[in-house]
């Protein structure tokens, strides 16, 4: 009998010596990274106390979790707890391994007792708030977001992790975003402009140039748009352009080898005289929205003409200045699943001229427009656009009063190269009540190809136009006439506010009056302009 427990207890001795060589051995093999020869010494290991059951299922379970095999890390910790282990990290990690097996309510329970632990407790809040994201329980997120803040701003600064908070920042406000949205989603809006947009922005601020900064403008974005918060967004999808304000002035220098009135006017007949002719405009607007729905755009030009031939009075009578204004809206909305615009604009304009030939400029004209009209896609190559245009001219004599009528309609291409195709067509209609022989109506069909970048910098426009005019009851003597207007002219983009455009165009006009008004001319011009 007394050999027996001799025995016994000589066994045990050794096989407690053998238990501590082999974990001995596996911490060897575990620090130098060869996991599987580690778990095969903690294999030797078939009994002992808890406290060596709780370090080998701990041992093994760090070797399962570094060599990413979490099932069965998982259940290694478990054993480790189990056994009363009581390393400070092992329950950071077993919630590694419960959370890389989606056990997402295990693992929860694994980082909170990590945090209360105080190991590694800024990335343990981090987790409880991540899983509880996962699981859509963010007043949970929100709180134990709050905490990771709260314990990383008492922390020294050389010792805070600015990647974390940053990340922490950002998704506390995705919480908020997901709390307001439960809460009432007709004033998640209003929380997102106050509160949670700023929060991304404040989480933005902290790294900068941080690769986590891309993904938390693209969310400010989405959110804007989302909830039609960011002003250039309007709810139809249409973007408008910064800056809202234009400002622009330009410089022309045109030669007319056949002078026509160069009011706003149509009329046939010419000079049979040439001239320099010089323009000066100054042109601005601003494009402002209301309701992220209507977009309104006042706008102002004045622009002066000023003839070289000052000794034929035919010529400089045609010195003018135009000053010109209105505001032009628009409902934005969708028609046929694609952006559209309901446009009415009023326009407005006064222009002065020389009618007395004394080379002084007076009162020779105004008139007010009223447009109504709508510009949407029916075709996937472009937009169309119909418009009714109503105009009430008044001139310096009573003969020259007219009331126009016109209905426009344009259809924009786009090539696959990237060219463009512009089809007009307007008909005006003409009444002049004081002197109804002048009254005519008129038919334009213009097309124009544009190549942008033809060249670096270089767009090309090549245009035909044809006029057809009614000359209603001056048809005996002038018949039906004819304008045929073919034009070409290129802009080079000098830098992002200053343009060159270099243009000619021919004018062939037939009438069955060929003294008075069949002509030709033609017309070559340079202009400067530039935007501020």
């Amino acid at each position: 009998m007394k050999n027996t427990i001799s025995l016994v207890f000589l066994f045990f001795v050794f096989s407690s010596f053998a238990s501590e060589d082999y974990l001995a051995n596996a911490f060897k093999h575990f620090k130098t990274g060869s996991y599987n020869e580690a778990i095969e010494q903690l294999d030797k290991i078939k009994s002992g106390n808890r406290k060596l059951m709780g370090t080998k299922f701990y041992l093994k379970g760090m070797c399962y979790n570094r060599s990413q095999r979490f099932d069965l890390a998982m259940e290694a910790f478990k054993m480790a707890i189990k056994n009363q282990n009581d390393t400070k990290d092992l329950y950071y990690e077993y919630g590694q391994a419960l959370f890389a097996n989606s056990e997402l309510e295990l693992g929860r329970k694994a980082f909170r007792k990590s945090a209360k632990l105080n190991y590694k407790a800024p990335m343990s809040y981090y987790y409880v708030a991540h899983i509880s994201q996962i699981l859509e329980e963010h007043q949970v997120a929100k709180n134990y977001y709050l905490l990771l803040l709260k314990h990383q701003r008492k922390m020294p600064k050389s010792e805070r992790d600015l990647k974390l908070a940053q990340i922490a920042q950002f998704q506390l406000s995705e919480s908020l975003m997901n709390l307001a949205e439960a809460k009432n989603p007709l004033t998640a809006g209003d929380a997102a402009e106050e509160k949670i947009i700023p929060l991304m922005e404040k989480a933005i601020k902290i790294i900068p140039k941080a690769p986590i900064v891309a993904d938390i403008e693209k969310r400010i974005k989405d959110i804007r748009k989302k909830y039609y918060l960011d002003p250039d967004l309007m709810k139809n999808g249409k973007v408008l352009k910064r800056p809202r304000w234009a400002l622009t002035f330009s410089q022309e220098a045109a030669y007319d080898s056949n002078i026509t009135l160069s009011t706003n006017e149509i009329v046939s007949a010419a000079t049979q005289a040439d001239s320099f002719i010089h323009y000066t405009t100054l042109s601005g607007s601003y494009t402002g929205q209301l309701a992220s729905r209507y977009i309104l755009k006042p706008n102002l030009k004045i622009k002066n003409t000023i003839h070289g031939d000052r000794n034929n009075s035919a010529v400089y009578k045609n010195d003018a200045y135009n000053i010109s204004g209105g505001i032009k809206t628009s409902r934005e909305h969708t028609l046929f699943g694609n952006k559209a615009s309901l446009i009415f604009d009023v326009d407005y304009s006064y222009i002065a001229q020389d009618p007395d030939l004394d080379k002084n400029n007076k009162f020779f004209s105004r008139a007010t427009t009223f447009t109504f009209g709508e510009k949407f896609k029916f075709f996937s190559a472009g937009n169309t656009s119909i418009k009714i245009k109503y105009k009430d001219y008044y001139g310096y004599l009573e003969t020259l009063h007219k009331r126009t009528k016109t209905l426009a309609m344009d259809q924009l291409i786009i090539t696959k190269s990237g060219k463009l195709f512009i089809f007009l067509f307007s008909g005006d209609f003409a009444d002049n009540y004081n002197n109804v022989t002048q009254s005519v109506d008129t038919y334009l069909f213009r097309c124009d190809w544009l190549a942008p970048n033809f060249w670096p910098k270089y767009t090309l426009n090549i245009a035909m136009a044809v006029t057809i005019t009614d000359t209603k009851l001056q048809k005996i003597t002038r018949g039906t006439e004819k304008t045929y207007n073919p034009s070409i002219k290129v802009t080079k983009n000098v830098n992002d506010h200053m343009a060159f455009t270099v243009g000619y165009s021919f004018t062939k006009n037939d009438s069955l009056d060929t003294s008075s008004y069949a002509y030709t001319k033609h017309v070559t011009n340079f202009e400067l302009k530039y935007d501020f």
